[in-house]
């Protein structure tokens, strides 16, 4: 005679094991998982970061000292540009009049690009412990077939355990340094200029506030590594380590969290690719005017 009771619990069983497999398959339907992915990370994060709080760290003077001596072997270490210096003329001067011609300025067109474009090869990985910047590193170098991870990176990045805060020139240097490849570190950077990088085949690193991800908590800085755009959806596509790989960033929001950090950029390229890259940065492509 069969039990009632053990009888209506395995129905139940197998309706709540239903129910569930359904609403994984519905998860995964690109339209619902592109919405809520990014938000499941982040509660996962949130949970990891609850029962796991980064400690305590405490300023004192000699880490402002050891900073200092990075930025200065950074800046040491970046090529200069050599400024012309003007000798005054010996020769008396001789002024001349001349009817004033008429004076046309060339119209500079900006090169035509795709309306949307998506780069394939960038090997996501979440972050470990306050490792946004080895991690998003190591995002952007596997797109060049470098095949290290953030624990690679981090003590590029991070020499002392206790260092959380990673300068954009860091990153620059450390390419230089540990990479065949070459990179460099621009400002003032906007919407189309990224776009243009993206189309010619070039990664973008970019540095913003996560206010998108924690609207109600403080600001805090993050890197990530754009790979893509959509003018369509007027959105880009953000390799994030702490979100999710393939972020969907609309422009709005992107510009508005990139400007805490004066829309900085770090591109990391082939040196025999500078040309191309030189090329998209027009005048900016001289650090002097970039300032």
């Amino acid at each position: 005679m069969r039990n009632p009771k053990l009888t209506r619990l395995l129905m139940g069983f197998l309706v709540v094991f239903a129910l569930l497999a359904l609403m994984l398959a519905v998860y995964y339907l690109p339209p619902v998982h592109e919405r809520l992915a990014w938000r499941v990370s982040s509660l996962r994060a949130k949970v990891f970061y609850f029962f796991n709080p980064p400690g305590k760290v405490v300023f004192s003077p000699g880490q402002q000292e050891e900073m200092d001596a990075i930025v200065s072997m950074t800046l040491t270490a970046m090529p200069s540009t050599l400024t012309p210096t003007l000798k005054p003329s010996l020769a008396p001067t001789v002024l001349m009049t001349s009817t004033p011609t008429e004076t046309r300025v060339p119209t500079i067109t900006p090169t035509a690009i795709p309306d949307s474009v998506i780069l394939q090869g960038v090997r996501h990985e979440y972050q470990k412990m306050n490792n946004c910047g080895p991690a998003t590193l190591a995002m952007a170098l596997s797109y060049w077939g470098w095949a290290g991870d953030q624990e690679t990176t981090r003590p590029w990045l991070r020499p002392h355990p206790d260092d959380r805060n990673i300068m954009p020139e860091e990153m620059a240097a450390a390419v230089k340094i540990h990479t065949d490849l070459d990179a460099l570190v621009r400002s003032g950077g906007d919407t189309h200029i990224l776009k243009q990088f993206i189309a010619a085949g070039f990664p973008v690193i970019i540095e913003r506030d996560m206010g998108d991800v924690r609207p109600n908590e403080d600001w805090t800085g993050h890197y990530g590594v754009i790979t893509g755009y959509d003018d369509s959806r007027e959105r880009f596509i953000l390799q994030d380590s702490f979100v999710m790989a393939d972020y969907p960033l609309a422009y709005v929001d992107h510009y508005r969290y990139w400007r805490a950090f004066n829309h900085i950029y770090v591109v990391i390229f082939p040196p025999e690719r500078e040309p191309e890259v030189l090329s998209i940065l027009g005048a900016h492509a001289d650090v002097h005017f970039n300032l």
